[in-house]
């Protein structure tokens, strides 16, 4: 398969509704196709949709789980969810079973792979701020905390790590769990 093949490939699954089950391999971390989109903890319990501005805001203040669309629209599902940092890192676990939230070690931040640059800069485009206001430029939630308000982000412009308010809202992107990452 040439690379114009791969691409074509990669992006045609970005556009197709596939679960957070299937998964590709790359660098030797099997990542899900898709940006995380549930509502619920591994352990079934809801985590609070904020709706408005203020319901956000408020969810970073508290330090309190939250989840929202892109935009605040609802035919944004292809892309997944926006979570805050608290809802990553809450201990009934965002991941589905099987997976985890990568590090920010764990993302492949070479862009110069078409595979690569075909799965992470396809679907990624928003971010919501902790004040409640959205912005084009996205990115996903790693695991990593870097200080009692700030967490590691992968940038999606740049595919490289930086460091965000915990408040903020980003997709999250799965790797497959397995005893060395874990």
């Amino acid at each position: 398969m040439n690379n114009k093949s791969i691409i074509s490939f990669f992006l045609l699954m970005a556009l197709t509704d596939v679960s957070a089950q299937e998964t590709i391999k790359l660098f030797n971390i099997e990542w899900s196709l898709k940006n995380l989109d549930v509502v619920t903890f591994r352990n079934g319990d809801t985590i609070a949709e904020a709706k408005t501005a203020l319901e956000w805001k408020e969810a970073g203040i508290l330090g309190d789980p939250a989840w929202c669309y892109a935009d605040n629209d609802p035919s944004n599902t292809m892309m997944g969810k926006l979570y805050n940092f608290h809802a990553v890192t809450d201990e009934r676990n965002l991941a589905p079973e099987g997976f985890i939230i990568p590090a920010i070690g764990d993302f492949p931040l070479s862009i110069q792979d078409p595979k690569t640059e075909s799965v992470f800069k396809g679907n990624s485009a928003k971010n919501r701020y902790s004040d409640g206001e959205f912005s084009s430029v996205g990115g996903w939630w790693s695991r990593n905390s870097s200080s009692s308000q700030k967490a590691h982000v992968l940038n999606i412009d740049k595919l490289w790590g930086v460091v965000e308010n915990k408040g903020n809202g980003y997709f999250v992107r799965c790797m497959k769990a397995n005893p060395d990452n874990r």
